[in-house]
């Protein structure tokens, strides 16, 4: 129903926050470079999300109100896996779209888990841009995506 285009999912911080875990994710307002992109509809797979957030971002992700992402695992991962690409802070949204096989671009500090590189050999479908490189890499990236499937 959405026509053409890239699906890519979103999310942007852990349903469990904490002060202490707070700068590992960043604000929906962060994403909008992404929503600037012709060709792109961004889909919202962010749990917990409320009215206000969306208000905030100066933007309109798709979401589907009839999708329970906070209890129905099995209607997430079906959603994620019709989607072209997903964008995440490290959640564990970026762990279902890697254990799925559809591309994931996890945001977000360095860890343990990149053992040295920059994907997690368990997930050979996710990527993680360097730290500070996150946001700027991601809309690169999707430009870069979206140039390959304009034809010439």
């Amino acid at each position: 129903a959405l026509g053409g285009g890239l699906k890519v999912g979103i999310c942007w911080r852990s349903a469990m926050m904490n002060a202490e875990r707070q700068d590992n994710y960043f604000r929906l307002a962060d994403l909008a470079p992404l929503a600037s992109l012709a060709g792109v509809h961004l889909i919202s797979l962010q749990r917990g999300a409320r009215l206000e957030t969306w208000d905030a971002a100066g933007f309109d992700p798709v979401r589907f109100d009839d999708l329970d992402l906070d209890d129905d695992l099995e209607g997430q991962a079906a959603l994620i896996g019709a989607l072209d690409l997903v964008i995440t802070a490290p959640t564990a949204v970026g762990e279902l779209a890697g254990a799925l096989g559809v591309p994931v671009w996890r945001l977000g500090p360095p860890d343990w888990t990149r053992l040295g590189t920059s994907a997690r050999p368990w997930f050979p479908t996710m990527h993680l841009p360097d730290q500070g490189q996150g946001m700027q890499a991601a809309v690169a990236g999707l430009a870069r995506l979206l140039t390959g499937l304009r034809p010439s």
